[in-house]
């Protein structure tokens, strides 16, 4: 039996007048039946990370377009949630021949379950899911069989076929391999380790892929991660490192196991992560000539500013980053020297940072925000130790 808050959000979605009448039905239908329970399990609630409808529904004409599908998304989502289980019925068939053994396999859908709700919110929309030969047989419907039975078919065809690489991720399946990052892992007992372990945390996964696009490291390609010739470049030397390993958080999930149990004290488990602590920056610094010495894709004259020379070193010129240009030597730890892009909530253009590179004073300002929400106006300076500070016109009234 479903909780009766489910009961109770299901029954107030129905009547709140956001459904069509045979998305009204379905839920009709689906609270007169058996709905699915395996999101509601207090027990296994870690982080609070879910995104839930509530009881104050939205008139819909009202929202913009963009607002209402993202509304759309989360109800279809919910309504999935507590649906009941789609079921199908999958068939495999072995037939053997003197010389050969051939298989088929397909499967019929026995209960529609929470794959109906998708149908109900995009009734245009066609299965784009199918990534692989492997699911679209699956869906093939076969003919009723008995063991036993011998088949007669005078039309037979040989197809030639190339298996299809797996796709790249998107944000989506990324998460999703973030979350069961474990299973890959060939140790079968570093894998039942890793079972409810993977890389970050719901609530740290998503800042963790922010901050590959921060750093250059992904773009997107439509609804597609690519990683850059910069990720690649700095993959092709650190793979090899016991850091990049994941089987290495089973280890140490072993390890404080094994505490736990008694086995080893935390004063030896504090004695192996110092010594591996050393080990690998060691590991790290030991490249350190590798990434000096290389051209270092990302930081080609595509994002290199030719034309702003960098005040501090004088050797090289500036990088637009992010948030930020900076000198291209930091990379070899050779000069520092950076300016945000946004000062007082203003963005400064190219042509300020160019100008007060060269002349360590910019023209005057307007449209800068105190902490206080007042907007006032003022010169940048560049001041001798490479600071950025505010010039106030005396002459102002």
């Amino acid at each position: 039996m479903a909780p009766p808050t489910v009961l109770l959000l299901l029954s107030k979605i129905k009547s709140s007048g956001i459904l069509n009448d045979a998305q009204k039905f379905y839920i009709s239908k689906a609270l007169t039946g058996e709905l699915n329970t395996r999101s509601v399990n207090a027990s296994k609630v870690t982080d609070h990370h879910a995104v839930l409808v509530t009881d104050y529904f939205p008139e819909i004409s009202k929202l913009k377009e963009n607002q209402k599908n993202v509304y759309n998304l989360v109800l279809q989502r919910v309504l999935e949630a507590f649906s009941a289980k789609a079921i199908k019925d999958k068939t495999k068939i072995i037939l053997t021949h003197p010389t050969i053994q051939l298989k088929a396999t397909g499967s019929i859908i026995k209960q529609n379950g929470w794959l109906e709700v998708e149908t109900l919110f995009n009734p245009t929309k066609k299965n784009t899911e199918k990534d692989n030969e492997e699911q679209e047989d699956e869906n093939d419907s076969l003919p009723p069989l008995n063991i036993g039975d011998v088949i007669v078919n005078n039309k037979l065809e040989i197809l030639s076929k190339e298996t299809k690489p797996k796709p790249f991720h998107t944000e989506g399946t990324l998460l999703q391999a973030m979350e069961t990052s474990g299973q890959e892992v060939d140790d079968e007992e570093l894998r039942e380790t890793l079972k409810d372990i993977g890389i970050g945390t719901p609530a740290t996964r998503a800042s963790i892929i922010e901050t590959l696009f921060s750093r250059k490291y992904i773009v997107k390609e439509k609804k597609y991660l690519v990683p850059t010739e910069l990720a690649l470049f700095i993959y092709s030397h650190l793979q090899a490192l016991e850091i990049c390993k994941v089987d290495l958080t089973g280890k140490w999930e072993q390890k404080l196991n094994e505490i736990a149990s008694g086995k080893i004290t935390k004063d030896i488990f504090d004695v192996n992560i110092r010594k591996f602590t050393e080990r690998i920056v060691g590991n790290i610094l030991a490249l350190q000539s590798v990434f000096e010495n290389a051209a270092i894709p990302g930081l080609t004259k595509s994002n290199t500013k030719a034309e702003i020379l960098c005040p501090k070193c004088k050797k090289s010129n500036l990088v637009e980053g992010k948030s930020s240009y900076f000198c291209a030597e930091v990379l070899q730890k050779n000069c520092n020297f950076s300016i945000n892009k946004v000062i007082a909530q203003y963005n400064l253009t190219e042509n300020i940072i160019k100008e007060l590179c060269l002349k360590k004073k910019s023209s005057l300002i307007k449209g800068f925000v105190s902490k206080g929400n007042k907007k006032f106006e003022a010169r940048l300076l560049l001041t001798d130790d490479f600071k950025i500070e505010f010039a106030f016109d005396t002459k102002r009234k």
